[in-house]
């Protein structure tokens, strides 16, 4: 918490705002269309502010890593705290997705039935790979979930790398991550994924 700046915190809300400007205008008819208009076609950059919101959150984790990876207790005290910040909220809410409402409801909303059919990948954080191998977030219900699992599989390997790397050799694996992550987007998109 120490670490951020209020400029951060300033593109924190602005990352917020843009996934909910997305999320409010995905169900316009015209959203996705030609035809949408100028509020619209701001409103679909909003998935930008997801990446946003990793790279700022990447940058002020990887600060916290650095700034104590030679402290006793580096890993478990990380995880520790990360991991009580998430899970508790995030299993209570599968509880009451998967288990709780299938028991109180009769019938199950088409949504949450098909949740609960592959819930595995949800207990293990594993719904961003889920809706990789899907193609998409049009198959199951629950895509809010693949950003969760993203940060905590960051969380499980980044701590890893910050340890046993040093400053400039993290830098130039930063970059080339960087770089090899940029050159993927674009072969993939030229490959019409």
């Amino acid at each position: 918490g120490g670490r951020r700046t209020i400029e951060q915190n300033g593109l924190r809300g602005l990352a917020i705002l843009l996934v909910m400007a997305y999320h409010f205008c995905l169900p316009h008819p015209d959203f996705h269309g030609h035809e949408a208009g100028a509020l619209l076609q701001l409103a679909q950059g909003g998935w930008m502010g997801v990446d946003l919101f990793f790279v700022l959150s990447g940058f002020l984790i990887t600060g916290i890593l650095i700034d104590t990876r030679n402290r006793p207790g580096y890993l478990k005290n990380f995880l520790g705290r990360r991991f009580l910040r998430i899970w508790p909220l995030y299993y209570l809410s599968l509880f009451v997705l998967l288990i709780a409402l299938p028991l109180l409801m009769e019938k199950l909303p088409v949504e949450v039935q098909g949740m609960r059919d592959k819930q595995i990948w949800f207990w293990l954080y594993g719904a961003n790979w889920l809706f990789a191998l899907e193609g998409g977030f049009s198959q199951t219900s629950g895509g809010y979930f693949w950003s969760l699992a993203v940060e905590e599989q960051f969380y499980l390997i980044w701590p890893v790398v910050v340890y046993a790397l040093s400053n400039r050799v993290l830098l130039r694996t930063s970059l080339a991550i960087l770089i090899a992550s940029f050159g993927l987007r674009v072969v993939l998109v030229s490959m019409g994924v």
